[in-house]
């Protein structure tokens, strides 16, 4: 069996294994003990609660930021009870709006909960950092601002022939043309009848 292991391993394993000094493994116990030194770094382990914990919301990132973060480690992990996620997730928070808001709600039964009590504190956030951009522009006067944007051209009246009938080139001074008022025209005079 010993002589069909190298055959049964891969690329960089099987490499190393060619490459050890003759005579350096003479128990199954010693091949395990090397094997398991070697490799034991290059595994990608299971996250845990703890490295839950380490996700820390850092200064100049906004609230939702830490919210991606601290999900995105969350969703790695197999099994953490709600009470560690809401634990580790008020650990986290840097933000004093919701410091306050878990300091209020700290009956939070389940992390839904809590994600949601989250999801409304980043939205106010947002809010919030949307008015420090635009300071003197009142939220509902906003709203009127991206109306105007959508805005097309100008519009023609019906009052106004000249657009209308597609005249857009200048008119000759009035003094020079005559105009008839019946008519609408600068073709003849209202006095000449």
């Amino acid at each position: 069996m010993a002589n069909w292991f190298p055959m049964a391993v891969k690329d960089g394993t099987h490499s190393w294994i060619m490459h050890l000094p003759e005579g350096s493994i003479s128990l199954w116990d010693g091949l395990r003990g090397w094997f398991i030194a070697n490799f034991q770094g290059t595994r990608n382990r299971a996250l845990t609660v703890n490295d839950l914990r380490r996700v820390k919301q850092q200064p100049g990132n906004t609230f939702c930021k830490y919210i991606q973060r601290f999900t995105n480690v969350h969703l790695k992990i197999s099994k953490a009870s709600d009470e560690a996620i809401i634990s580790a997730f008020t650990e986290g928070v840097a933000g004093v709006k919701m410091s306050e808001e878990l300091a209020i709600h700290d009956d939070l039964c389940s992390a839904l909960e809590m994600f949601n009590l989250a999801d409304r504190c980043a939205k106010a956030e947002e809010g919030r950092l949307s008015l420090l951009k635009h300071p003197n522009v009142h939220p509902e006067d906003k709203n009127a601002k991206t109306k105007e944007a959508k805005r097309k051209g100008p519009t023609v009246l019906a009052a106004e022939p000249e657009l209308k009938r597609g005249r857009d080139h200048d008119k000759p001074p009035k003094d020079t043309c005559p105009f008839c008022v019946l008519h609408n025209v600068h073709t003849h005079n209202t006095n000449d009848w």
